[in-house]
């Protein structure tokens, strides 16, 4: 494991796995639109207040390689330009109305800086 990450509600409420869903998804399409490539959460758990797993999810993110350099728009080193990104991403999701259609307009944009998706296609 190379990152370990935990989401927490910034008011500390709990929250289900059907909540988190929304921010899941967001995180997959946000980072894999700012890197320009496919890359997702794996491996998700959830933890009740004494810290007993209660949710699981063990499928396997859709996710492209890693190379050395991305075509996507992000430099590792500004950390505050992709939070400020993903922070919109995720209020974004997490509205009912606009989840169906945002992680596929970004997925748009990831096929389109994706240059694996470019070379194959003839171009």
């Amino acid at each position: 494991m190379t990152h370990v990450m935990e989401l927490c509600r910034a008011d500390g409420a709990a929250f289900t796995a059907a909540e988190a869903e929304p921010v899941l998804t967001a995180l997959h399409v946000g980072m894999s639109f700012a890197l320009g490539r496919w890359t997702a959460p794996m491996l998700p758990v959830g933890v009740d207040s004494t810290g007993k797993v209660v949710w699981e999810d063990w499928h396997p993110g859709h996710c492209d390689p890693a190379r050395r350099t991305s075509p996507g728009w992000w430099h590792d080193q500004q950390h505050t330009s992709l939070a400020d990104f993903l922070g919109r991403v995720i209020t974004a999701c997490a509205d009912p109305d606009r989840l169906p259609a945002l992680p596929l307009q970004l997925m748009f944009g990831i096929a389109a800086m994706n240059d694996a998706a470019l070379s194959s296609s003839g171009s």
